[in-house]
């Protein structure tokens, strides 16, 4: 009875054990089966590259036309013709309006005759007399010297006469009155015969000379006004204002166009003193209509070196190329108009290099700093070394390459190995 009963609870104890080490085996199933199969937990995360850690300079600024001039005509008139209109792009040298030409037209035929006139008259005095004239002279002399040798010897012998009564007194006179006409004809063509032989003097070619100059100037001064009588185009751009109209008398001190060339614009910014250091001549300056939203790119063309006492900026200018973006009514449409406000972006030339994450991404297991990736969709701890922190972002100077997916949201909720769902379709940018 005894042995039957030692039996049953040998049997009874078997069973037991059986059965606990069965629950136990289930358990450790379960308790597996669970890891293997807890849900994936919601993540975002950054793409991260090495980049500038400095924060940019940023300042608003406000565009101008790259070159703007006010045009006008250099002399009074009444305009005749106008060939251009508000926001015609034109040429360098085209004619945009032209006034009435016909006084000017008159006052440059006369200047040149003038001219003409003053020129030949100082060409001859420098070349002096001809050959043929000196001749002539000469032999006029001589007939007014064979005349007057004539008249002395008849004028000796009615002397003579005249005192012993052979004569009248109208003899006497008339012999008389001969004698001193052909002395004065001898002496005035001795006089033009010496003139032509020594030719012209000197001053007198200088003045000829002077008076030649006038004529040429008032014939320069003539042909200019002519030219004056049209206004064109010093340098090609777009036609930004028109203050004239046909028929219109204008003065030379009057605004007819405003013309901008646009090809390129100019931005004037004042940079605060602190930075002005960290910016240089010809480096990048980011455009921007909106923030972060890159526009184009210019150069920094000017720094100034005075400060303005009112704001405590430098002036700088920017340059930006302005292309053309479109056309309407056959004329280009460009990306810039003079007068619009910008956020402009200096990378400062003090920044540095390297990796940055935001402050909460990295976590912290004692004295050891780690962050996690995503890797094929599970999380993966990377321990990391941290420098710098700014702007709630902290520099990662060892355990991060470029293009790793640093989890930047639902990182506490991890452990190694875990799998991901990544929100937001993919990689925060």
């Amino acid at each position: 009875m005894k042995s039957r009963i030692d039996g049953w609870l040998g049997a009874q104890t078997w069973c037991i054990v059986g059965f606990l080490s069965c629950c136990m085996m289930f358990s450790g199933c379960t308790r597996r089966t669970s890891i293997g199969q807890a849900p994936r937990v919601a993540v975002r995360v950054l793409k991260v590259q090495t980049k500038l850690l400095q924060k940019p300079v940023v300042v608003f600024g406000q565009t101008e036309a790259y070159q703007s001039s006010q045009l006008a005509f250099q002399v009074s008139g009444v305009v005749a013709k106008i060939n251009v209109e508000e926001g015609d792009p034109v040429k360098d040298g085209f004619v945009l309006a032209s006034l009435d030409k016909e006084s000017v037209k008159i006052n440059l035929k006369l200047s040149r005759a003038r001219y003409y006139e003053a020129a030949v008259s100082y060409r001859k005095m420098k070349k002096g007399y001809r050959k043929e004239v000196v001749r002539q002279n000469y032999a006029a002399y001589r007939r007014a010297k064979a005349m007057y040798e004539k008249a002395r010897i008849d004028y000796q012998s009615s002397l003579r006469l005249k005192k012993s009564d052979a004569i009248s007194n109208e003899q006497f006179t008339r012999a008389k009155s001969n004698y001193e006409t052909a002395k004065a004809s001898m002496s005035q063509a001795k006089q033009a015969y010496q003139m032509y032989l020594r030719g012209y003097q000197k001053e007198d070619i200088q003045v000829a000379g002077v008076k030649t100059s006038q004529a040429r100037a008032q014939l320069a001064l003539a042909k200019k006004q002519l030219k004056d009588a049209e206004l064109r185009a010093p340098f090609q751009g777009v036609i930004a204002q028109k203050n004239v109209s046909v028929g219109e008398l204008v003065s030379s001190q009057r605004s007819a166009f405003v013309l901008m060339d646009l090809r390129k614009v100019r931005i004037r910014v004042g940079v605060p003193e602190r930075v002005i250091e960290h910016i240089s001549l010809g480096q990048k300056a980011f455009i921007m209509f909106k923030p972060r939203k890159i526009a184009a790119v210019g150069k920094l063309a000017r720094k100034g070196v005075v400060i303005d006492k009112s704001t405590l900026t430098y002036p700088v200018e920017i340059e930006v190329d302005n292309p053309i973006v479109r056309k309407e009514d056959g004329k280009p449409v460009r990306k810039f108009l003079p007068g619009k406000v910008v956020i402009v972006a200096f990378p400062r030339q003090d920044s540095k290099k390297g990796i940055s994450v935001p402050l909460d991404a990295v976590l912290h297991d004692g004295a050891k700093k780690y962050v996690y990736v995503n890797e094929n969709n599970k999380a993966k701890q990377v321990l990391v070394e941290t420098g710098n922190t700014f702007r709630n972002q902290i520099v990662i100077k060892k355990g991060l390459k470029d293009g790793a997916e640093v989890i930047i949201a639902g990182q506490h909720r991890l452990d190694a190995g875990r799998s991901l769902l990544v929100l937001d379709g993919g990689p925060s940018k």
